[in-house]
């Protein structure tokens, strides 16, 4: 009989697919945002597209840094491969994944609240909220967007055979939970916060006490952390580390979002592709928070273990993107809240308010349809701001005038497009709003050095160097005006520093082999020549000629 009533949720999750398809459908056709995009597709394309590197994603960052990374995302990097593979650097290919990977969550969604045993009509309901929810756009319509939306797709599937081996005791649904377990954490560091979720389920809301299921899970979890925690040491030697004063200022910077977050769940009226804790308000968070504490305050029969596991569920997965580094003017992105908004809902259906509207079919219709038609207008015209870097750039600055990092890369995008005045404007502005916002002056130093201010152009790429010393394009562009200014060994110096501070520099390779050709030092031209050729770099017959025999 179980399985009969699982084979019939089908079309339910159809009708979420194919109603999510039509909305993001515009989407497929959006070009890169600039937003890390650039960097994880474009500038990592060679390495992408063969899929013999699929080891080598276990062993570096997700930035491939060479001066100190943070993030440890194989799968999410894996998951790029076939993309780049099939579409090479053409967006169209990441995004329709996007879209693919959104609306499967979107079903899992349906499925999980199904299985914790809520009503099929409102997790069908629940379900088409969030395949249209304007809140989870930026995850959708943004290519690298997809780390929430593909870690939401491996928690939610391994949370839903863990309540199939809790209920059956099969050994197959436990290898299903640690093989998904293990996926959405090696997409994402927040997944580990599914560990307490679970327990938390086993003791509180299934009643499974029993010891030696308790600790058999808990030593299969344990296991995974501590591989976790080997592979990204061993891949992430020069981790970015963060004192614990310097967490708890992010985090005290950032718990403001928390009601601004909750405010767009209900109210999304306020939507911004890039975000700062300055510039939203959090009327709305306030008037959602008391409306949920109102809610569950009149709800009769409450059940308290649910209402606190939705709300850890909303708390726990949300928490981890709040220990970053202390910023002068906080932001977050809107797809932080993807997996955290399942248990928002969790908590709703928690609240007579919600039981109640739907007890009446045709009324139920008619206000569901009417919340879906809302949403869905919203999100259709809201994803129009990801559609390419000029309008997502323009939409940040509209939204998040305070923060001088959408001012300087909405200038570095006009820059890009050939409108110079307009860069300069931005460049200026967000030094305006932080006088040490990092590239702003090497920016400001390429455009006086385009227009042959060389000078000024000096005196911008050592004011760079000054506030952010680990930047490698500042030493390479400041390389390049002492190579036109023929002072040969000063562009030598800082062209070395730059390959210092990135071993990778192809570029900075290439000048200095040329410099040193060109003062006639033949043994050091011939050490950046061999690196070259061995990269497959093509070099004319004359650098090539040093290092014949």
């Amino acid at each position: 009989m179980e399985k009969d009533n699982n084979f019939w949720l089908w079309p339910y999750c159809l009708s979420i697919f194919v109603l999510g398809f039509v909305v993001y459908f515009q989407a497929i056709f959006f070009g890169y945002v600039y937003l890390d995009d650039h960097v994880i597709v474009l500038e990592n394309l060679p390495f992408l597209s063969d899929f013999s590197n699929i080891l080598r994603t276990f062993k570096q960052d997700f930035f491939h840094s060479a001066f100190g990374g943070a993030y440890y995302r194989p799968i999410l990097t894996i998951s790029f491969m076939p993309d780049a593979h099939m579409g090479g650097a053409k967006p169209f290919i990441y995004h329709l994944t996007n879209v693919l990977i959104h609306l499967t969550a979107s079903c899992l969604v349906f499925l999980t609240l199904v299985k914790m045993g809520y009503k099929k009509q409102l997790c069908f309901f629940f379900g088409l909220v969030f395949v249209v929810h304007p809140i989870l756009t930026q995850a959708v319509a943004m290519i690298v967007g997809r780390n929430d939306s593909l870690v939401t797709v491996f928690a939610l599937a391994s949370f839903i055979v863990f309540l199939n081996y809790l209920k059956s005791k099969k050994v197959i649904y436990l290898l299903l939970h640690l093989l998904f377990f293990t996926l959405a954490v090696l997409t994402k560091e927040n997944a580990f916060a599914l560990i307490i979720l679970c327990v938390y389920y086993m003791y509180f809301i299934a009643d499974e006490k029993k010891y030696v299921l308790y600790k058999y899970l808990v030593s299969f979890w344990a296991g995974i952390v501590v591989v976790w925690c080997f592979l990204r040491n061993s891949a992430i030697t020069n981790s970015m580390k963060f004192s614990v004063p310097e967490i708890a200022k992010a985090v005290m910077q950032k718990l403001p979002s928390i009601l601004q977050f909750l405010g767009k769940i209900l109210f999304p009226v306020n939507m911004s592709v890039f975000t700062t804790v300055k510039d939203t308000t959090i009327i709305y968070g306030i008037v959602v928070l008391v409306f949920i504490y109102v809610a569950l305050w009149f709800t009769k029969n409450r059940r308290y273990s649910y209402a606190i596991f939705g709300a850890s569920w909303f708390l726990l997965f949300l928490m981890p993107s709040f220990i970053t580094e202390f910023s002068v003017v906080s932001t977050y992105l809107e797809e932080r809240i993807y997996l955290s908004l399942i248990g928002f809902i969790i908590v709703l259906l928690e609240t007579d308010v919600v039981n109640k509207a739907f007890q009446n079919r045709r009324s139920a219709a008619i206000f569901g349809a009417m919340i879906i038609l809302l949403f869905t207008a919203i999100t259709f015209n809201y994803s129009k701001d990801y559609r390419n870097r000029i309008a997502y750039w323009e939409s940040a600055v509209k939204n998040a005038q305070s923060s001088p990092l959408a001012h300087r890369n909405l200038g570095a995008m006009y820059y890009l497009d050939g409108i110079k005045d307009k860069a300069e404007m931005e460049f200026v502005k967000s030094l305006e709003l932080n006088k040490n916002e990092p590239m702003a002056h090497n920016n400001i130093g390429i455009l006086l050095m385009e227009k042959g201010d060389l000078k000024g152009a000096e005196t911008e790429y050592k004011k760079e160097i000054e506030i952010n010393p680990m930047f490698p394009n500042v030493y390479y562009n400041l390389g390049l005006l002492y190579y036109k200014e023929n002072r040969l060994n000063e562009a030598s110096a800082v062209w070395e520093k730059a390959i210092e501070t990135n071993p990778n520099y192809i570029d900075a390779y290439y000048n200095l082999a040329v410099v040193y050709y060109v003062q006639g030092k033949y043994n050091e031209c011939a050490i950046y020549v061999r690196y070259l050729k061995d990269k497959g770099v093509k070099l004319d017959s004359k650098l090539l000629s040093v290092i014949k025999e």
